[in-house]
């Protein structure tokens, strides 16, 4: 077993565990922070010798120091100054668990202060991009509550303890009933547009939601709808006014589906 660190390589003693015949283990001790990869080569007696690479990112945490911790895909945990109580590193590791992608944090710590996870989207495993984060908890996997950004490709969530996390796929609809089981926030169409555009969408659950419309500096343009609804799809119209009835000048524009349960934001283009 070697541990890898750029161009250096440290090789790791490893030693058989009593009563077991394929068994082993070693340690290593670290001393900088960075992306690592461990590689085991097997030489088995009889049979093809066999070498796996597992890459890993190290990150040190320090109390009062708020701190960003990268996978090596580009998935991230954002612990603020008051994360954790004491000074600690942390492993994430991107592996594949029954052919799903999994980001794995560790140790497993339960967190001073809710923190922030965000995980990419991967488009071609979720092309319509309705998913949930979960985190296993034992042998089961819980749903977190989720808030996808569309545009961005990434969903985020606040987790109160370290440990593995993956997207799962949410049917926007319930085929047996079909009643929608996921919040849903269409592209508007058309967009383009000019004098006015639609902008459909879909309620999992009875909640209370707004629709609003803001401008490229994130100020909010206009509300159009606010309230309590019913599980079901809606629409709604932006007639490129904002709430004063003042008509708004070409540009990018966004709109937000907001509930206490998600927030979905979309873009769109008004042409005059």
């Amino acid at each position: 077993v070697s541990m890898i660190k750029q161009q250096d390589t440290t090789a790791i003693t490893m030693s058989r565990i009593p009563g077991l015949t394929t068994a082993f283990n070693g340690t290593h001790e670290f001393d900088a922070i960075g992306i690592y990869h461990v590689m085991t080569s097997a030489q088995p007696k009889y049979g093809v010798d066999t070498t796996v690479v597992r890459e890993f990112t190290l990150s040190s945490f320090t109390p009062g120091t708020a701190t960003t911790i990268t996978s090596t895909n580009g998935d991230y945990l954002l612990l603020p100054a008051g994360g954790l109580d004491h000074e600690t590193f942390v492993l994430s590791e991107n592996i594949d668990e029954n052919d799903e992608p999994v980001l794995n944090f560790s140790p497993q710590l339960t967190l001073a202060a809710p923190c922030q996870l965000t995980l990419h989207i991967d488009t071609n495993q979720f092309p319509d991009m309705h998913v949930a984060i979960y985190q296993k908890n034992g042998e089961t996997w819980e749903r977190r509550e989720t808030t996808v950004d569309v545009e961005n490709q990434i969903a985020h969530t606040e987790i109160e303890m370290l440990g593995s996390f993956k997207l799962q796929s949410e049917s926007a609809t319930n085929v047996s009933g079909n009643v929608p089981t996921s919040f849903l926030l269409e592209q508007n169409y058309p967009n383009p547009f000019n004098p006015k555009t639609r902008i459909n969408y879909t309620i999992a659950k009875a909640t209370s939601v707004e629709i609003s419309v803001y401008n490229a500096l994130g100020q909010k343009v206009n509300t159009l709808f606010a309230g309590k609804q019913e599980a079901g799809n809606y629409s709604v119209m932006w007639d490129g006014t904002n709430s004063a009835l003042q008509v708004m000048p070409s540009g990018l524009y966004f709109y937000k589906l907001s509930s206490p349960e998600m927030t979905l934001v979309r873009k769109m283009v008004l042409l005059r």
